[in-house]
């Protein structure tokens, strides 16, 4: 038969383990992409022309931030950085970008706080009004 000092231990362990988990805060879910475009070849060997990077903060359906950046070999003109976002393969909402007349090898486009529908958040870079490429993430409750 074990002693009721054992008993005790293990049931206040036990409470110590299940208390934490009960009132744990929300997990975060960050998520990062890249999505390249176009092809260079440097010595031989065939590298993107540039990359896209898509960076989401946040847990659940609401945001903290969503940033856009890109990176180019060469220089890029009338460029700009949308976000979309689709629920049941429907759009519901776009947030266009500025276009940045200069040209950049890198730039960057930052939104703030947002809540989201559960679908696809994406990010998608233009040059001259044509659609470099695009990344999406998955937004799960």
């Amino acid at each position: 038969m074990r002693s009721r000092t054992a008993m005790a231990a293990l049931a206040m362990a036990s409470a110590g383990i299940a208390l934490p988990l009960a009132f744990t805060s929300p997990a975060y879910a960050d998520a990062s992409g890249a999505s390249p475009w176009g092809e260079q070849s440097a010595g031989g060997v065939t590298i993107p022309a540039g990359v896209l990077g898509h960076d989401i903060s946040g847990s659940g359906l609401k945001i903290n931030y969503e940033k856009g950046t890109f990176r180019a070999i060469a220089c890029i003109s009338e460029w700009r950085i949308d976000f979309y976002y689709t629920s049941n393969g429907k759009r519901y909402k776009t947030s266009k970008g500025a276009t940045h007349d200069s040209c950049s090898r890198t730039g960057v486009r930052t939104i703030g706080k947002a809540t989201l529908k559960k679908g696809l958040a994406c990010a998608v870079i233009y040059s001259h009004g044509r659609k470099l490429t695009e990344q999406c993430h998955q937004i799960t409750k």
